[in-house]
C-alpha cells in the first residue's frame, strides 16, 4: 500500500460521526466525506468508543458495520505494544493517557503514518511519534 495515505481514527471520530446529537457530528461527518485512503484504528479505541455508543440509538451496531463493511480496519495490539503503553504512560504522566491513546501513538510508529482523525486536539496535539531519533506531530483531523 505504498503511497496511499493511512489514517488513524479515535474514538471521538467515531462518536462524532455516528451520534448526530454530539457537538462534533456535522465537522465529523464533513471530514469524513473528504477522507480517502487507508482508514485504521485499535481494539482499545473501539472498545471505548462502543462504551460512549451504549446511549445513541443503533450507535454500536453502525460502529460494528464500518468494520464489517470494511470500510475501516482494526490491527490488533501485539506483545511490544505492551511495553509501549508503560512507556508513554511515564512520558505523559501530566496527561493520564488513555489505553485507546497509546494503542494510536504505538500504530502511527508501526505504520510510518502521522495522520489522526479525532476532536481530542488537547491530547494529540501533545503526543510525539517517536521515529528513531526523532520525534514528530501528530497531523490532527478535521484541521481547526
Amino acid at each position: 500500500m505504498t503511497g496511499v495515505l493511512t489514517t488513524l481514527f479515535d474514538t471521538s471520530a467515531f462518536v462524532g460521526f455516528l451520534s448526530k446529537t454530539d457537538q462534533f457530528h456535522g465537522e465529523a461527518t464533513a471530514c469524513l466525506q473528504g477522507l480517502t485512503g487507508r482508514f485504521v484504528t485499535t481494539w482499545p479505541v473501539v472498545t471505548e468508543a462502543h462504551y460512549l455508543l451504549r446511549g445513541v440509538p443503533n450507535g454500536r451496531v453502525k460502529l460494528m458495520e464500518l468494520f464489517s463493511a470494511g470500510e475501516i480496519e482494526i490491527i490488533d495490539v501485539q506483545d511490544q505494544f505492551l511495553k509501549r503503553v508503560s512507556e508513554l504512560a511515564e512520558r505523559y504522566s501530566d496527561r493520564d493517557v488513555q489505553l485507546a491513546d497509546a494503542s494510536l501513538i504505538w500504530l502511527a510508529e508501526m505504520l510510518g503514518t502521522d495522520r489522526v482523525f479525532t476532536f481530542d486536539r488537547a491530547d494529540f496535539g501533545v503526543y510525539r511519534i517517536d521515529r528513531g531519533h526523532q520525534r514528530s506531530s501528530f497531523e490532527i483531523l478535521p484541521e481547526p
